[in-house]
């Protein structure tokens, strides 16, 4: 096998413009090489996304095209020795951009989770008299395409006039 000391890395990206999803492996499951890329993921404590920078390299025209569109989806996966590569980082792209330097293609990625939500969304919703403040947050949260998950500490009040 060609993976340097048992390194996997698997790729995936969600391009909402062509309706395709693709998939890079390093090494490829016949054994031969694969993709090259490096990556820096950074976990922050804020409010703000966390965020991967992602480097590709000698990909073809066509994917060069496909990886770089803005608010596509990217999870990377990565492992070590005979085990599956885990999940490690999903997001969405901020900015896409290739460069040729000599004869080798380089195709550099940012990409924050939560970005399309955090970045690209616009809420106009009305709730009508009578509605909590947990409808309200519901509603946000379904609009952001973002999960529920278990929601604590919400208080429950009516809202008596509704609320835009």
């Amino acid at each position: 096998m060609s993976a340097l000391f048992g390194k996997k890395f698997k790729l995936v990206i969600s391009n909402q413009k062509r309706g395709e999803t693709r998939t890079w492996l390093y090494p490829n499951e016949d054994g031969s090489e694969g993709i090259k890329a490096t990556f820096t993921i950074t976990k922050t404590s804020g409010l703000e996304p966390n965020s991967l920078d992602l480097v590709i390299y000698d990909l073809d025209k066509d994917s060069r095209d496909f990886v770089s569109d803005r608010g596509d989806h990217v999870q990377v996966y990565a492992g070590l020795g005979s085990g599956p590569a885990k999940l490690i980082y999903t997001g969405n792209v901020i900015f896409g951009q290739s460069k040729r330097e000599g004869a080798s293609w380089y195709t550099s990625l940012e990409s924050g989770d939560g970005y399309r939500a955090y970045g690209l969304s616009t809420i106009s919703k009305t709730l009508a008299p009578g509605s909590s403040t947990k409808d309200a947050f519901v509603s946000i949260l379904d609009t952001l395409g973002l999960s529920k998950g278990i929601i604590k500490g919400l208080p429950d009040t009516l809202l008596k006039q509704g609320i835009t």
